[in-house]
């Protein structure tokens, strides 16, 4: 008996299969096939059967007669027996008995091996993990820029669906025969209680691929994302609204989705070696600071689309949400170095209240007029019915306009009378002003 085998012969068996074998027609890729994956699964067992050894290689014979005979429905036959006897190189069977019912033995031998490598197999479970998250990822990064886009279907083969599906079905099929084949020579081995949930490298090859999108995605966008004007200036049909407004809320999703993923790695990484938090420090680190240049990245599109369109309150907000989300993944950073973060949650909360109160103390209507009416003595645009909208607060920053304008873009419809209880410094300030008339 040997140890129990690895994932990664189930899964180069089926990529062999998938990748020489001619479904539709006899020739040496069956041949080829047959040859690796008897090479694949020898490489599993230390003591092979002798009556094995000579039953495999009737089945190489049998499958071989596809590269010297052009007959289909002799190759046919011939695979079919194959199949006979590469269940009885399974089984060993040397009776009658063994003869007949070997290919029944072998469907229990497929069916269990395919449960050992969904039970024990659980870096295939990664890998198909980190390929959702690239896919879900590389979806939002070519949303929010046309660059990447274009690389992205430059660099991705034409997906033909028929020669899709005959790949992972082949697929399928060499991983399941090399399971069942391993299934007989393999001892379960249960794992010891001190033993991590999850290893080293399940958690690491999904979060790696993560790291190696955002590392393409920063080479490849640093100009598009820092050269604001300049850079929409010099790409033909790209507007300020195509270059910020739809990319920041994807670059948005893209820093909250990877706080989940941090989060997640976090929690189930192990720690118990000195490897193991140097892992977890360098791949989550480097997360963390390709995401700052993602938040960086998402402000200076959302201030060049404030320069060219104005500025509005949602528009302050969601930038003041980046700037809180770009200190969060700081404390996050901090908490990866000292592999620590049970301080992080009230640290977020801490830090989002504060920002809040400094918000509230900047007067974040009055900034917004205030930009607004310098945006109009440079272009001599304002948009008077949104800031008639906003409140009181925004008066001191009219100042500056002509009669007419601050007539129109003053909010006086926000002046009911007050009792005592709903006394107001802003509105009781406004009402000291004179209140002209928009015409």
């Amino acid at each position: 008996m040997n140890p129990a085998p690895k994932p990664w012969p189930v899964l180069l068996a089926g990529v062999v299969t998938a990748a020489l074998v001619p479904l539709d027609r006899p020739g040496v890729g069956w041949l080829l096939a047959a040859l690796l994956l008897i090479v694949v699964v020898c490489t599993q067992i230390s003591r092979p059967k002798l009556i094995s050894i000579g039953w495999a290689a009737v089945t190489v014979l049998l499958v071989g007669v596809g590269t010297v005979r052009a007959a289909g429905w002799l190759f046919t036959l011939c695979l079919l027996a194959a199949l006979v006897t590469a269940s009885l190189a399974v089984s060993g069977g040397r009776t009658v008995t063994a003869l007949v019912f070997g290919a029944m033995r072998a469907f229990p031998s497929l069916t269990k091996g395919f449960g050992r490598i969904r039970g024990g197999g659980r870096m295939t479970v990664s890998i198909g993990i980190g390929v959702t998250m690239v896919a879900i990822f590389g979806a939002l990064f070519a949303a929010a820029d046309p660059d990447f886009a274009a690389l992205i279907r430059d660099s991705s083969p034409t997906v033909d669906i028929g020669s899709t599906f005959r790949t992972l079905f082949l697929f399928c099929c060499g991983g399941l025969v090399a399971a069942g084949t391993l299934r007989p020579h393999v001892r379960q081995r249960v794992p010891r209680p001190s033993q991590a949930v999850v290893r080293r490298l399940e958690w690491a090859v999904p979060v790696g691929m993560l790291v190696a999108l955002f590392a393409v995605f920063v080479g490849v966008q640093m100009v598009s994302w820092f050269g604001g004007s300049d850079y929409v200036m010099r790409t033909a049909d790209l507007t300020y609204a195509q270059y910020a407004r739809t990319a920041f809320w994807q670059l948005t999703a893209v820093t909250v989705l990877t706080l989940a993923v941090i989060g997640v790695t976090a929690r189930v990484a192990p720690r118990e070696s000195a490897t193991d938090r140097l892992w977890l420090r360098g791949i989550l680190g480097a997360l963390s600071l390709l995401t700052l240049i993602v938040v960086a990245s998402a402000l200076s599109r959302m201030w060049a689309y404030q320069e060219a369109y104005g500025f509005t309150v949602l528009r302050l907000l969601v930038e003041a949400c980046e700037i809180w989300l770009g200190l969060v993944y700081v404390m996050v950073i901090v908490a990866g170095v000292r592999l620590s973060g049970r301080w992080l949650p009230k640290g977020m909360l801490t830090t989002g209240i504060a920002a809040l109160l400094v918000l509230a103390a900047l007067n974040p209507e009055y900034v917004v007029a205030r930009q607004d009416v310098q945006r109009w003595q440079q272009t001599q645009r304002l948009d008077t019915l949104y800031l008639s909208g906003l409140s009181v607060d925004i008066l001191p920053a009219l100042d500056g306009l002509p009669d007419r304008l601050k007539a129109c873009a003053t909010p006086w419809q926000q002046l009911p009378a007050d009792d005592w209880r709903e006394w107001n410094t802003s509105r009781a300030a406004a009402r000291e002003l004179p209140h002209p008339v928009c015409p």
